[in-house]
């Protein structure tokens, strides 16, 4: 995703499962506008693997939010 309505804000794309469980965060800070690239190896937050499926991207900031779907194979 590509930023250009904002000077910085702050980023926080969480993969969830469809029930709404928190499974990892990929980054949480402010990050500068621009382009950004976060990589989701398809652990939980203790670094076990998650199971296939499907989950949603969460990103959120002051005034914005965004998801996206994706499936993750083993």
């Amino acid at each position: 995703m590509t930023l250009k309505k904002f000077n910085s804000l702050t980023f926080q794309p969480a993969s969830r499962e469809l029930l709404g469980e928190a499974v990892a965060t990929l980054h949480q800070g402010i990050l500068q506008a621009g382009k950004h690239r976060l990589i989701w190896a398809g652990n939980d937050e203790a670094g076990r693997q998650a199971p296939a499926g499907v989950y949603i991207i969460r990103m959120t900031a002051p005034g914005f939010s965004a998801s996206r779907k994706v499936l993750l194979l083993r």
